[in-house]
């Protein structure tokens, strides 16, 4: 493997960025108000919902394995295009960090039949099955990111009576873990924290236009001082690991191989 230096950005969005090809996004809404089995990773929107209560916040994640080798991340905005609504109160959104694998799922119905098999993370659950340590996702709730020992990486405020149009959370800080630090890539949840009766549609990796489907800017510089050298252990036959640089396994016979790389 060969260390990539220099600095730059690069835009990941599905169907425009790194190339039109590109389809690394996933994104679901989990619904604490719809029937259990819902699952809507197929739906065309995103949405946050607050309504006397939280009803319903979205998981995103982006494949990032374009990004090039050993760079130091400077900067890494998300963006969702709001394209509708009922902006009746403020909404504060809070990011946060997923902490469990989850699958995004094909889904579009908030009310499917009870025969109806989800096929990706519901409330409940994260892949239609396995139940989450608690409803809505696993996320870091604890990490102080800046804004105190809560997990928020980022807040934004979405004012009463905002118009359409592009809305920004700064994620530096946990795309710098994954990228530069090697921490699982399970991507981030954005929970509503308040307002009353209010909710938001945002284009999903799905929606119709695809310049306005959530996008992930990351903003890098030559990260050449730094590299980070990562060992894994893997059962006999088992791939090389996602995000390891280097195929240099040492054959442990039966029991495995053990590899590593470097960023």
């Amino acid at each position: 493997a060969t260390h990539t230096a220099g600095s730059g950005a690069m835009v990941f969005q599905d169907g425009v960025s790194p190339s039109p090809s590109y389809g690394g996004t996933a994104d679901v809404i989990v619904a604490a108000d719809a029937n259990a089995n819902a699952n809507l990773g197929g739906y065309g929107t995103l949405e946050t919902f607050f309504e006397a209560a939280e009803r319903r916040r979205i998981l995103l994640r982006w494949d990032l394995s374009a990004l090039p080798m050993g760079v130091a991340v400077e900067s890494a905005t998300i963006e969702l295009y709001r394209h509708g609504g009922d902006a009746a109160s403020a909404m504060d959104v809070a990011l946060y960090c997923a902490t469990r694998e989850w699958v995004e799922g094909t889904g579009n119905d908030f009310w499917p039949p009870p025969s109806y098999v989800p096929d990706g993370a519901t409330w409940g659950t994260c892949d239609g099955s396995t139940a989450w340590g608690a409803g809505g996702g696993d996320y870091d709730g604890a990490t102080d990111y800046g804004n105190g020992p809560n997990g928020i990486i980022d807040l934004v405020s979405l004012p009463a009576g905002m118009s359409n149009g592009w809305v920004a959370l700064d994620a530096t800080a946990v795309v710098r873990a994954w990228v530069e630090d090697g921490e699982p890539n399970h991507g981030v949840l954005l929970r509503p924290l308040s307002g009353g009766e209010t909710y938001h549609y945002f284009g999903s990796s799905e929606y119709g236009t695809a310049s306005r489907r959530p996008k992930l800017t990351i903003g890098y510089g030559d990260g050449a001082d730094g590299f980070l050298v990562r060992v894994n252990f893997q059962p006999a036959g088992a791939a090389l690991p996602s995000g390891y640089c280097a195929d240099y396994g040492s054959a442990y016979g039966a029991h495995g191989a053990l590899y590593y790389g470097w960023r």
